[in-house]
């Protein structure tokens, strides 16, 4: 009898070896998930302050720090990404966009800054308790096509104006140049028109004197 009890226990003690030995391997990281997940979407919709919309490319870097509190309530990387993180992104990218209130300062002059207060802000409340966000990137803005359309054909006119000025200014430069020119042509024909003249009063003169000594008894 005595010999059963213990044939028992150790049947108990090496099944609790052996499901404690299963849980450990369980809760171990796959090697996957211990290494850095990167995100990429597109935030379509996003909507300035004065309403037009833009799509944004978005890559998000991050890693999950705390495992066990990370399983207990996603079921993989990808569910986190597509429960958490895309919705968050639109939630964050509207709150920014909707403080610029003119497209063409953020097509242009406020492009810079729009992408990375972006990406700060992403940076800063995309993560929470257990996860990490590493890096944030902004790879492209896309505007309506009529919208960059319209931009071409005025920056084409731009472009058409600047060079009709420039020509401008070159004719003008080449019309001065030739007054000047033709004044200096002037001065020099009639500098040569006054030589002549004071040349043919010296040979009337000249000739008038000869006759004049000729003439003489």
């Amino acid at each position: 009898m005595k010999k059963t009890v213990t044939t028992t226990l150790s049947i108990a003690l090496l099944a609790t070896t052996f499901l404690t030995s299963c849980d450990k391997k369980e809760t171990k990281i796959p090697a996957k998930v211990s290494k850095d997940m990167v995100f990429n979407t597109t935030i379509s919709e996003v909507r300035l302050g004065d309403g037009v919309p833009l799509n944004i490319d978005v890559s998000v870097r991050w890693k999950i720090q705390d495992f066990e509190a990370f399983s207990s309530q996603f079921d993989s990387p990808e569910s986190y990404d597509s429960l958490v993180l895309a919705t968050r992104e639109s939630e964050i990218a509207n709150k920014v966009a909707n403080q610029y209130m003119n497209v063409d300062s953020v097509f242009t002059s406020q492009r810079h800054q729009f992408i990375n207060q972006v990406k700060g802000t992403f940076a800063s409340q995309l993560g929470e308790s257990g996860i990490e966000i590493k890096e944030v990137i902004v790879s492209n803005l896309k505007f309506p096509e009529n919208y960059t359309n319209a931009m071409e054909q005025l920056a084409m006119q731009e472009q058409e104006l600047e060079r009709i000025r420039k020509q401008s200014l070159i004719d003008l430069e080449v019309s001065i140049a030739a007054k000047k020119q033709a004044e200096e042509d002037g001065k020099v024909t009639m500098a040569k028109a006054e030589m002549n003249a004071k040349v043919q009063k010296i040979n009337a003169e000249t000739e008038k004197s000869i006759r004049q000594n000729r003439l003489a008894p």
